[in-house]
């Protein structure tokens, strides 16, 4: 009986959790969270790491992303286009692009020897 009610009482308070508004949100990080991805992603990251610090860098987030979606659709005519996509430098485009080329002729290399 105490059981029930014991967990009676948990599914109704994990309601309330799930059912938190932006104003629920303990700072203003979290309001800033749930308004920009929702209150659910806000939720989520309460629950899966609370306590733990998370750090979001201003630079470079998406540079992995970005030099292998510059290698994969460099054509040799496109630098500008692809800076401009990838928020980049076209030197940045070059660069990623001969360090591409460099790794690939170094691989070639250690095929033939």
């Amino acid at each position: 009986m105490i059981g029930e009610i014991t967990m009676s009482l948990k599914n109704e308070f994990d309601a309330l959790v799930n059912a938190m508004t932006i104003d629920d949100m303990p700072n203003e990080d979290l309001k800033t969270v749930a308004d920009i991805c929702g209150p659910s992603v806000a939720i989520s990251l309460i629950k899966n790491f609370e306590g733990i610090n998370i750090y979001i860098p201003k630079r470079g987030v998406f540079l992995r992303i970005a030099e292998r979606f510059i290698i994969d659709k460099f054509d040799g005519t496109n630098a500008k286009t692809l800076a401009l996509a990838c928020k980049l430098s076209q030197r940045a485009v070059y660069t990623i692009v001969e360090y591409e080329d460099k790794k690939r002729k170094s691989k070639r290399v250690k095929t033939v020897q």
